[in-house]
């Protein structure tokens, strides 16, 4: 029954009926609308006055972050590039972090040593973070990479300073996140180490080259090895002439034995003068001979005939060196047999020659692949030093190269180079935004009539009861014909329901709110 009046009071409401509702609960509307707006007033004239300090920081990629690797490359860096919205709210929560609230709300907090904190001590710097956290606001400025941070104090310069050192504390940790700490220190003392090894195994690599001789043994080896090449090319060289010398001296000597050492250069034919003039002078001599014999024997005697033996045998060589003549013959050394002979000789020493050359090169040649097996013995000791030494070498431009990098990092953070940085300082205002008397008293009025409202539309909202006579015509949907005036003394009959007035209504919308159980605020007749 209560929900069919308030829904037949919902749809019969009329500005006449708030008035109604005012003067039904007018004591309470006395109370609760002076009061609320009394409490405001109150906290406009006794509230402390609060300060906001702003400042924007702006969040960009110009600056790549720096890798700590041992990598070669120069470029290991991350690539700048458009902020997106998980890099602003990345860093919102960096402001909002202990690491970046420690510093700010108590200096010496990080440096404090943990074991020594007591219990009261954390207590203490949890509440001043919880407190700080109150008043302090980052929000993301709308389409933009800005971040608007305020902050309230008590006095203008305590909210200014409170922003400066948080800024200062939110920049140290960019830097803390952006790279490690101490690399410029690490990587310095790195190089230091590399060039002190570098050194040493540079001085060890002099000092065994100096011993044995080296310069470079790669180059010793090529030039040794190129060496042996050419003495190996000259060794066939050699041999190829030999072989050719060989087959020279073969045809030369059988061409010296095909010809005579020795030719016929003139031939003159002459009397046979001498001959006949000695023959003649021999025959006479035996003629005398004959006589004196045959003055002695007689021509029998077997003297006598030889000498008359003699004398033919003269005068026929007479006869016959008168008839014939002499002939002189001129003869000399063969040119051919001698240039052959020559020749021959020649290819001989050429031949002596070429073997002792070819002795001489193999030996060279031995020489040189000893000289090669002992360089190449080296070869383990000569890589080993050199390696190290480059690369220690190698290690030494890497470290000094990431330190360079490293203070031109540093050099960035000094002048706050940084991929986040104040865009706008914070502000000094001395307009406090708390409270604001006009929109405080304005907001505690608005405030008062909302809780007044609210107190008289829950309290009709759970009336059973009819308080006039247009909710009774349209609770009944029958008309009422008059009210009565109730007498306002008390009457011991009266009941708590008859305050007001007495409905005069029809029989039929009298009988229905019986029959509904109303408790009229009037009594129907």
């Amino acid at each position: 029954m209560a929900e069919t009046v308030a829904e037949t009071r919902a749809h019969a409401f009329a500005p006449r009926d708030l008035i109604e509702m005012v003067f039904r609960h007018r004591r309470t509307v006395l109370i609760i609308l002076p009061g609320v707006f009394l409490a405001a007033v109150l906290f406009v004239l006794f509230a402390h006055r609060m300060y906001q300090s702003e400042m924007k920081i702006l969040v960009q990629n110009t600056r790549g972050n720096l890798i700590l690797s041992s990598e070669k490359s120069p470029s290991a860096t991350t690539t700048a590039g458009d902020v997106t919205e998980q890099q602003i709210n990345s860093q919102i929560e960096i402001l909002h972090s202990r690491d970046v609230l420690d510093p700010v709300v108590e200096p010496g907090w990080a440096a404090h040593d943990v074991d020594a904190r007591t219990s009261t001590d954390v207590k203490r710097h949890d509440r001043m973070i919880e407190e700080m956290e109150k008043h302090l606001g980052a929000d993301p400025v709308r389409k933009s990479n800005i971040i608007t941070v305020t902050y309230a104090g008590r006095s203008p310069r305590e909210a200014q300073d409170t922003l400066q050192r948080l800024s200062a504390s939110f920049l140290s940790e960019q830097r803390r996140l952006l790279r490690p700490a101490g690399a410029t220190e690490f990587f310095n003392v790195e190089a230091e180490r590399y060039r002190n090894g570098w050194n040493e195994a540079s001085k060890d690599f002099v000092a065994f080259q100096q011993r044995n001789q080296l310069v470079s043994l790669p180059d010793e080896e090529a030039s040794i090895a190129k060496q042996i090449a050419a003495t190996q090319d000259q060794l066939r060289l050699i041999d190829n002439g030999i072989h050719e010398v060989e087959g020279k001296i073969v045809g030369t000597r059988a061409s010296q034995a095909d010809a005579n050492e020795r030719q016929t250069t003139a031939i003159r034919t002459l009397p046979n003068q001498q001959s006949a003039q000695e023959l003649t002078t021999l025959l006479v001599t035996l003629e005398n001979k004959r006589t004196a014999l045959l003055t002695q024997f007689k021509l029998q005697d077997r003297l006598v005939q030889e000498v008359d033996q003699q004398i033919a045998q003269t005068r026929f060589a007479l006869s016959a060196a008168q008839a014939g003549s002499a002939q002189e013959r001129t003869t000399d050394v063969n040119p051919a047999w001698q240039q052959i002979r020559t020749a021959t000789l020649q290819n001989t020493i050429t031949r002596s020659a070429l073997y002792a050359q070819r002795s001489g090169v193999q030996q060279q040649l031995a020489e040189l692949r000893i000289k090669l097996a002992n360089t190449q013995s080296l070869t383990v000791q000569y890589n080993l030093l050199k390696s190290r030494a480059d690369s220690l070498q190698e290690n030494y431009n890497l470290y000094v190269q990431k330190m360079e990098q490293a203070q031109i990092e540093d050099a960035m953070d000094e002048r706050k180079l940084m991929n986040v940085s104040i865009a706008e300082q914070p502000t000094l205002s001395y307009l406090p935004i708390s409270p604001k008397p006009v929109s405080d008293l304005a907001l505690g009025l608005l405030s008062a009539c909302f809780l007044t409202f609210a107190f008289l539309y829950f309290s009709e909202l759970g009336r059973v009861t009819i308080a006039s006579p247009r909710e009774l015509e349209a609770t009944t949907g029958k008309p009422v014909l008059a009210t009565v005036p109730l007498f306002t003394g008390a009457a011991p009959t009266e009941t708590a329901a008859t305050r007001n007035f007495i409905y005069v209504a029809h029989a039929d919308a009298l009988r229905a709110a019986l029959d509904r159980k109303l408790e009229p605020e009037g009594l129907g007749i």
